[in-house]
C-alpha cells in the first residue's frame, strides 16, 4: 500500500477488527460470530448466529460436502438456516431450524442414515423433526423435537442401543424421554433423558460408560442423576450436573480424567465443582467454568491443550477467559468466547483450523477466515463492484480510533484511480494483517 502503517495502528486495527460485535452495520457489512462448532478427525464445521452453516479440513471422503474429494484450507460456506451440526470421524450431520436432518460423507457402515452405504458428497436429507445430532466413528444418533433417540450406522460393540450387534442404515428409534445425546469415536454412546437420567451404552474396555464395570452394554442402562450434559471422548467420559459438578470416568493414561494416572475410574467421580460445561477429546479433555474460564488437561501431543507447549497436563490448566462454548475434535480445539469470535488450536493435518495452511497452532487464535469477510460481495448487492470498495472503507473508518479512513480511503495502492483493484488492496492488507498478528486470549 502506498501509505506507511504504524505497529501500533495496525495492532488497534486488528483488535477492533476481531473484537467489532456490531457497532458498525455498514451497508450490511457485519463480522462473523459462531454459536456452534464441531470438530471430527479432521475435519470442522461451525454455525453461525445467522445459521450460515461453514465446513473446512479433511474433505477425501466428501466431508466438505461441496461436491468433490479435497480438502478446504479455509472455510467455505455449505447450507443457510442450520441450528446445530455434528462431525464424526469421516461424516458430518446438521439439524436445520425447521428440523430437517442432512448428514454427509462417508457411509461405508450406514452412517449416513440413507437406507445405503454410498458416500455422499453433498448433504442429504435424511429425517424431520430433529433438535439434536452426535456424529460418532462411523455412527449417528439424534434426538427429535419430542425426545425420542434414534441411532445407525456401526453396531459392533452395541453403541446403537438397539440389544444387538446388527448395522442399521437407517435410523431406528431406541428410546423416548431424551433430551440431549453424544455419540464417541470409540464405540459408546450416552443419552440424558428429560429428567435429568444419564444412559449410556455401547463399549466399556475402560469404565467409560460409569457402570461400575468393564462390561459392554447393548441397551441403554441409567448409570447417574441430575445430569444436564455429558461429552464422550475416547474411551472417557465426562459429566456436568445440574449443580455444575464435574464427575469423569473411564481411562486416565494421560491425565485426560483431570488428575495423575492411577488406573482406570469405572465410576463417575467428582472432579471439580462451578463447571458450565465439558468437552472430551482423544485423551485430552476440556471445561469451562460459569465464570468463563477455560481449563484444559490430557495428553498434548500436537499443543492441543492450547497451553503454549506440548507438554501434557494431568491436572486443569487455565487457557483463557471469557470462553462460552468449547469444543474438542480428534487432536484439535476450539472455543467460542462472549463475543462470538472462534479461538482454534492444535493438530492442523488437512488444514482442519481453517487458517489457510497446515501448521499447528499450541495457544488458541482467531480463525483466520475472519479475514475471508473483507472479499468479494461485502455489500451484498450481488456483484462485486466498486460499491465494495466503498462498502469496506465505510466499515473501517467506522470501527473507531484511530480514524482508519485516512488509511484505508481513496486509491490505496497508488495507480492514480480510485476503483475495484482497490477493493483488492484493502482486503489483501486487512486479511494479512489478521493472519499476521494473532490475538491470544487469556
Amino acid at each position: 500500500m502506498k501509505k506507511s502503517v504504524s505497529t501500533i495502528m495496525v495492532l488497534s486495527l486488528i483488535l477492533s477488527l476481531l473484537a467489532f460485535s456490531g457497532k458498525a452495520q455498514a451497508a450490511g457489512f457485519r463480522p462473523y460470530r459462531f454459536s456452534e462448532y464441531s470438530m471430527g478427525y479432521l475435519v470442522s464445521a461451525a454455525v453461525t448466529d445467522t445459521g450460515e452453516l461453514y465446513c473446512w479440513g479433511d474433505g477425501s471422503k466428501g466431508q466438505q460436502g461441496n461436491g468433490d474429494t479435497q480438502n478446504a484450507l479455509i472455510p467455505h460456506k455449505l447450507l443457510d438456516n442450520i441450528k446445530t451440526v455434528s462431525a464424526g470421524y469421516d461424516h458430518v450431520a446438521a439439524v436445520a431450524k425447521d428440523g430437517s436432518l442432512y448428514t454427509w460423507g462417508d457411509n461405508t457402515q450406514g452412517q449416513l442414515g440413507d437406507g445405503t452405504t454410498s458416500a455422499s458428497l453433498t448433504p442429504k436429507k435424511v429425517m424431520d423433526n430433529v433438535k439434536e445430532v452426535s456424529c460418532g466413528h462411523y455412527f449417528t444418533a439424534a434426538v427429535t423435537a419430542d425426545g425420542a433417540l434414534y441411532c445407525w450406522g456401526c453396531n459392533d460393540s452395541g453403541q446403537l442401543g438397539d440389544g444387538t450387534t446388527f448395522q442399521r442404515n437407517l435410523p431406528k428409534k431406541i428410546m423416548s424421554g431424551i433430551e440431549h445425546v453424544c455419540a464417541t469415536s470409540c464405540a459408546s454412546s450416552a443419552a440424558v433423558g428429560s429428567d435429568g437420567t444419564l444412559y449410556t451404552f455401547g463399549a466399556n474396555e475402560y469404565g467409560q460408560l460409569g457402570s461400575g464395570n468393564t462390561d459392554a452394554s447393548f441397551t441403554p442402562h441409567p448409570v447417574f442423576y441430575n445430569v444436564r450434559q455429558v461429552s464422550l471422548g475416547w474411551y472417557h467420559t465426562l459429566i456436568v450436573t445440574n449443580n455444575n459438578e464435574l464427575y469423569v470416568c473411564g481411562k486416565n493414561s494421560s491425565g485426560q480424567l483431570g488428575f495423575p494416572p492411577n488406573g482406570d475410574v469405572l465410576s463417575p467421580k467428582l472432579l471439580s465443582g462451578e463447571v458450565a460445561q465439558a468437552a472430551a477429546g482423544q485423551y485430552y479433555s476440556a471445561y469451562i467454568t460459569t465464570g468463563k474460564t477455560l481449563y484444559t488437561f490430557g495428553r498434548n501431543t500436537y499443543g492441543q491443550l492450547g497451553c503454549g507447549s506440548t507438554i501434557g497436563q494431568t491436572e486443569p490448566t487455565e487457557i483463557m477467559n471469557g470462553a462460552d462454548l468449547v469444543r474438542t475434535g480428534f487432536n484439535h480445539c476450539a472455543a467460542i468466547d462472549e463475543n462470538g469470535t472462534m479461538l482454534i488450536w492444535d493438530n492442523n493435518g488437512s488444514g482442519s483450523l481453517g487458517n489457510g495452511g497446515t501448521f499447528d497452532s499450541s495457544i488458541p487464535q482467531p480463525l483466520s477466515f475472519l479475514s475471508q469477510r473483507f472479499w468479494g460481495d461485502v455489500d451484498n448487492d450481488g456483484s462485486v463492484n466498486i460499491n465494495d470498495v466503498t462498502a469496506i472503507q465505510q466499515y473501517a473508518a467506522e470501527l473507531g480510533e484511530p480514524d482508519y479512513e485516512g488509511l484505508l480511503a481513496g486509491d490505496v495502492n497508488g495507480d492514480g484511480i480510485t476503483n475495484i483493484d482497490d477493493a483488492t488492496e484493502i482486503q489483501r492488507f486487512l486479511a494479512e494483517m489478521i493472519d499476521r498478528f494473532p490475538v491470544e486470549r487469556k
